[in-house]
């Protein structure tokens, strides 16, 4: 999990413009691309990606900076339940004597021999 710095700015986004821009993108490279003699799935395609790396830009270009929210107090644990309670104990065990750390290693297997093939008679 990414560890966000809490003095790091936020941003909020705003997508009606980046999608509106990128439509429009789209549907001129589209256009250009049919003008200049490219089939019908490939100018889809390219104004596609076009359209879509615009309302990408435009998306970042007009957000806005957002107040970090307030930290909130760590909850307290759960209560545990009855069986919980009963494995509780075997767990810590486990974790201090190190357990989890300390597995075996995995050996590495033998190199399949390559064997050469004849070749084949042609009939």
């Amino acid at each position: 999990m990414l560890a966000v710095d809490e003095n790091e700015p936020m941003y909020k986004f705003k997508t009606e413009h980046g999608q509106e821009a990128g439509l429009r993108v789209w549907v001129a490279f589209i256009l250009g691309f049919w003008l200049a003699g490219f089939r019908a799935e490939l100018c889809i395609f390219l104004g596609a990606l076009g359209g879509l790396a615009t309302w990408y830009l435009v998306s970042a270009w007009r957000a806005e900076k957002a107040d970090p929210k307030p930290a909130a107090p760590p909850a307290a644990p759960p209560p545990l339940s009855p069986l919980g309670k009963v494995f509780r104990q075997p767990a810590e065990r486990f974790r201090k004597l190190g357990l989890s750390q300390r597995l075996p290693k995995i050996p590495e297997l033998p190199k399949m021999p390559i064997r050469e093939r004849k070749p084949r008679r042609r009939l």
